[in-house]
This record gives structure tokens, C-alpha cells and sequence, in this order.
């Protein structure tokens, strides 16, 4: 049985792609080489941050504003499962509403899978990650 997911919506995605850049710049920032993924159904970004052929899953929480993550897990929906395939280094990025911050999850923190109801769908299926198993990192500093 194929797990519940939110139907895509072309203005979410609109509206949330570029975190991407904002992730991008600040690695290149940072002494790294990044780019967008040109394969627009793979993972997000391709990165060397964590070491050679690290990609990046970004998010956007919009009910995430201000510096401190206000929950006490982070929850990443089924249809990003496909990514966790082991064949290299899989982060996942948050950024809060204001792309002012962002938490970091390696992909070795999916372990616990729960279902929920959110505000597109009931008994969707998500990895849990307890919010002290992720890095916060300000984009201000």
C-alpha cells in the first residue's frame, strides 16, 4: 500500500524553491562547493559539506518563526523516504519561515516512523526526529 501524501501544489513549491539558492549561497559562503540539483525529481542540492556527493533535501516549516524551533521533534513526510537510498550521504534541511535559520538532520536519524493528520491529509506517514538529534545553525551569524 502506497503511504498517504499531500497532493504537490505548484504554489507552495513556488513559494518555498529558493530556499535552495539561500542554501547554495550560504555553503558557497562557507568554502563549499553546492548546486541546485539540475534533476528536478532528485534531491535538492549537491553538496561536498558533509564530504564528496552529500545531497540536500530542503524544507521550508512556515509554522516555524524566529530563531528556536518550537517542537520538540521534526517531521519529515513519506515522499521524501525516497532519498534515504544509502548510496551516499542524505541531509535534510529545514529553513524556519523566514529563512533565517535552518536545523539539520543526517539521514542516520530516521529511524522512528509515526503516522498523523495534518491540515492536507489524515493518517500521512513521516519519520520523527527528536529535535536534540539535529544541528540549528543561525544564517545571521
Amino acid at each position: 500500500m502506497k503511504p498517504i501524501s499531500k497532493p504537490f501544489d505548484l504554489n507552495q513549491y513556488n513559494q518555498d524553491d529558493p530556499a535552495k539558492d539561500i542554501l547554495v549561497a550560504w555553503l558557497k559562503a562557507q568554502g563549499f562547493r553546492a548546486h541546485v540539483n539540475p534533476d528536478k525529481y532528485g534531491i535538492d542540492v549537491l553538496s561536498n559539506w558533509f564530504g564528496d556527493d552529500t545531497g540536500i533535501e530542503v524544507e521550508v516549516k512556515h509554522n516555524w518563526n524566529g530563531t528556536e524551533f518550537p517542537f520538540k521533534t521534526i517531521h519529515y513526510a513519506a515522499r521524501k523516504f525516497k532519498f534515504l537510498d544509502g548510496n551516499k550521504q542524505v541531509k535534510f534541511v529545514t529553513f524556519n519561515h523566514n529563512k533565517t535559520h535552518m536545523i539539520v538532520v543526517d539521514a542516520k536519524e530516521f529511524t522512528k516512523i509515526v503516522t498523523k493528520e495534518t491540515k492536507y491529509t489524515s493518517d500521512e506517514t513521516f519519520y520523527e526526529i527528536a529535535i536534540e538529534n539535529t544541528e540549528l545553525i543561525s544564517l545571521e551569524e
